[in-house]
């Protein structure tokens, strides 16, 4: 995936390894321990090209959702994160497309493994209601419904990994019928 820090864009590709999770930031590729805090999360980052001569560093990070991405807070120092225009658009015409006309569809915002699907199929859901939970660097975060309808097919599989953008649950608009 493509994210913009500071008006750079950058590749990054996240994998699990074991206990660790190996990150590659434009090619440069290095191994983080990722541990939950109370008030966010610790990572240890190297040995390896970013680190180099056996050295590991550490950092505090913290996250937020805002408007356009991920705010970020790395030492207590605010780091805003988006993702670019062009890629938002794209997994936007890519879920509506592949849900279906008059469908919509709950997708992916990154790459993950599917924890739990919070609903089933038939199910009446509300307009930005959690549909499932996808976690990522060893957060977890809700999957939102895109709007109001009923549950109309589960593609989502619990314990599955996703890439971003692909489709999780398809939600048809509610008929009124009249009576």
């Amino acid at each position: 995936m493509e994210v913009e820090v500071r008006g750079t864009t950058y590749r990054v590709d996240v994998r699990r390894d074991g206990p660790d999770w190996v990150v590659s930031l434009d090619g440069r590729t290095c191994r983080v321990d990722a541990r939950r805090l109370a008030e966010g999360w610790s990572l240890l980052i190297g040995p390896d090209a970013v680190a180099p001569e056996g050295a590991r560093r550490s950092y505090d990070v913290a996250f937020e959702a805002s408007s356009d991405g991920v705010g970020v807070h790395v030492d207590g120092v605010a780091v805003p994160v988006s993702f670019p225009a062009s890629q938002r658009r794209g997994r936007r015409q890519a879920a509506a497309a592949t849900a279906g006309a008059g469908q919509h569809a709950a997708v992916a915002p990154m790459p993950g493994r599917v924890v739990k699907v919070l609903v089933a199929i038939g199910d009446v859901v509300a307009d930005r209601q959690p549909v499932a939970v996808l976690e990522a660097m060893k957060m977890q975060n809700d999957v939102r419904a895109t709007r109001a309808g009923r549950v109309s097919e589960i593609r989502a599989v619990e314990g599955s990994l996703v890439d971003a953008g692909v489709v999780l649950v398809v939600i048809e608009p509610e008929t009124r019928s009249g009576s």
